[in-house]
């Protein structure tokens, strides 16, 4: 699947409330996240880490568009791609520990934006929200589940739920 139409599908089915979108998009990687991990550390089925992992990119999207950052998903992949083919990583531990620290910093900002007005710098929210995305890849790479298979799956499953929020005439939240 081209990553460009499956973060063109996120944008059209992200309903939440937009006032809040920062807050609501790092909450939902941060749980997301968790029941990935969980997914992963008890061998949960392939489908239901796949569809985890699907929901943690659906995020990690969200969050590019919140941030202004809409080329930031897809560049984040390729770089992951190129880590891998270069450095062939061993270790599940250090990249889980490292998307906890860099989602932790990246909270911090969101917390000190509501609170202080504090501006977004663009270059950092480049590093670390890049840097989050392509360690959900590498993790993800790491116990064998394919990005496109990933996207795919979650793409069936946005298009579904669009289909069911359509029959019941139920709209975007603003």
């Amino acid at each position: 699947m081209e990553i460009s139409k499956y973060v063109d599908l996120i944008n059209k089915t992200a309903i939440y409330p937009k006032h809040m979108g920062l807050a609501y998009c790092m909450l939902g990687l941060t749980g997301e996240f968790g029941e990935f991990i969980y997914s992963l550390n008890y061998n949960e089925e392939k489908e239901n880490q796949k569809a985890e992992n699907g929901d943690v990119y659906w995020y990690l999207v969200a969050l590019c568009t919140e941030f202004n950052r809409p080329e930031l998903f897809e560049n984040s992949i390729n770089l992951a791609k190129n880590y891998i083919k270069e450095k062939n990583p061993k270790s599940v531990s250090e990249h889980m520990a490292q998307f906890f620290a860099l989602n932790s910093k990246l909270c911090e900002m969101v917390k000190k934006h509501y609170r202080d007005g504090r501006e977004f710098i663009p270059e950092l929210i480049d590093v670390l929200l890049g840097s989050l995305i392509m360690n959900v890849y590498v993790l993800a790479y790491m116990h064998k589940l394919d990005f496109d298979e990933v996207l795919d799956y979650n793409y069936a499953k946005l298009i579904d739920r669009k289909e069911q929020r359509d029959k019941k005439g139920l709209g975007t939240l603003s």
